[in-house]
């Protein structure tokens, strides 16, 4: 059975630039914000302040456009393998998942 999943207030960017796909469709953020998902997310650089190589934070400029969105500074960092299970416990919403 599916489940229907909505996804909003989220920051995307992929630091390659190259564009973002979104759904099973592989669609533009454009097309996936029209099928109401996405309401009130952006693609932007999130501007952290952290070494990508970090594994234990990452903190945001305070002009980052995910300050604007209300996220605080990371506090927990987890390499998430695609299709594997993300087992980490998310706490107060303050979870950053990278691959």
């Amino acid at each position: 059975r599916d489940a229907i999943v909505f996804f909003n207030n989220n920051l995307y960017y992929n630091s390659n630039g190259a564009e973002l796909l979104f759904g099973r469709q592989q669609i533009s953020f454009t097309e996936w914000q029209k099928t109401g998902q996405d309401n009130g997310s952006i693609i932007a650089d999130p501007l952290f302040v952290g070494d990508v190589n970090q594994c234990d934070f990452f903190t945001i400029q305070s002009n980052s456009p995910a300050a604007k969105l209300g996220f605080t500074n990371l506090t927990k960092l987890s390499k998430w393998t695609p299709g594997c299970d993300m087992n980490d416990k998310i706490e107060n919403n303050n979870q950053f998942y990278y691959w």
